[in-house]
């Protein structure tokens, strides 16, 4: 088993219990978790799940190999997050924060390209509920999010995975729970960070 796929599913597994805490310390905030891994296939692993709720990630459950079907990954999620969180979103009882964590360039989509993708982020953060953002592991994150359209406040890259790269989303969710908290809805992910 290679040390990548042992320090993501680590990682993940500290930011299930992260966000287990934060929901604790916030209670007033519904927290909802969705989790999809993707190489050619897109597979949902939780889908809109409270965070008491959530278990563990094992090395059954993420297994990179193959290609990358980014963009199939990111309208997959986002519809699903539509269909199961939509009238929410549009009554203003909820706001979306989609962090996308790749290692890979996207090469195997068949139904999606750059274009549908940054159509759909366009149109969703113009509504101001939705945040997209982006990890970019071993590559070059800002040139995928300028193809998707994701905000360069919003882009991270590491050159491998770490520590660091879990404490960044640990700290960006407990910032924007507490700004959602007082009833702040930002738009920016990272604090202070450019890609």
């Amino acid at each position: 088993m290679s040390s990548v796929t042992e320090q993501t599913v680590y990682g993940l597994n500290k930011q299930i219990a992260r966000i287990k805490e934060l929901a604790a310390r916030y209670p007033s905030q519904e927290i909802f978790v969705s989790l999809v891994f993707f190489n050619e296939t897109v597979k949902p692993v939780f889908n809109r799940i409270l965070p008491e709720s959530l278990r563990k990630i094992n090395f059954s459950d993420y297994a990179p190999e193959g290609s990358t079907s980014l963009n199939d990954a990111i309208i997959r999620s986002v519809s699903d997050l539509r269909n199961e969180a939509g009238a929410e979103i549009g009554s203003d009882e909820s706001s979306v924060v989609v962090t996308i964590i790749t290692d890979g360039y996207e090469n195997s989509s068949v139904n999606f390209n750059d274009k549908d993708v940054a159509s759909q982020i366009k149109s969703l953060e113009e509504t101001d509920k939705w945040i997209f953002s982006l990890i970019g592991l071993n590559l070059n994150a800002s040139s995928i999010a300028e193809k998707l359209g994701i905000r360069k406040k919003n882009v991270m890259h590491f050159d491998f995975y770490s520590n660091a790269v879990f404490k960044k989303i640990d700290d960006s969710i407990e910032a924007y729970i507490g700004s959602k908290e007082n009833g702040i809805i930002k738009n920016e992910f990272f604090e202070n960070e450019a890609g």
